[in-house]
């Protein structure tokens, strides 16, 4: 096998996004990650979002217990992450506490090139609701801003 020098260490910037300080939006975290060669982007974006931002002035979205069963991308650019029952159980749950979790993933996987929905699973399965007020049985692609839901 050929050794593998410290050089080829190769660095990517992701764009993350959480709950700002008064969970009222979304706010973004530029945070430079080492890439790992054996896994793919989209795994680390959501191992990084279940460790929580970094910025004192952001706020965790997704429950620290969250474990990523599975995550693969179609051709079509559908991201399929299949997370494990504590995603739903140990979130607080709230009509704006939801979106931000469910947004805060879609659209940090949306900042990648390749994808343009994100599909949820809760261990293998589509489930009609998060937790009471988000229907998550359909794709969702990512937006700008949660105020948007507002004029609705």
């Amino acid at each position: 096998t050929p050794e593998i020098s410290a050089e080829t260490t190769e660095y990517a910037i992701l764009t993350l996004y959480f709950a700002n300080s008064d969970g009222s939006d979304l706010t973004t975290e530029e945070r430079v990650i080492e890439v790992n060669a054996n896994q793919t982007r989209e795994k680390t974006v959501l191992e990084q979002l279940i460790a929580g931002p970094e910025e004192l002035d952001a706020q965790r979205t997704v429950p620290v217990e969250t474990k990523l069963r599975d995550v693969t991308t179609t051709k079509d650019g559908i991201c399929y992450v299949n997370l494990s029952q504590d995603f739903v159980a140990k979130h607080n749950g709230g009509e704006m506490a939801e979106k931000l979790t469910i947004y805060s993933i879609v659209n940090s996987l949306c900042e990648l090139d390749h994808i343009d929905k994100v599909q949820f699973l809760i261990e293998g399965k589509k489930v009609d609701q998060f937790k009471g007020t988000m229907d998550i049985k359909t794709p969702f692609t990512s937006i700008s801003s949660l105020k948007a839901f507002e004029t609705e």
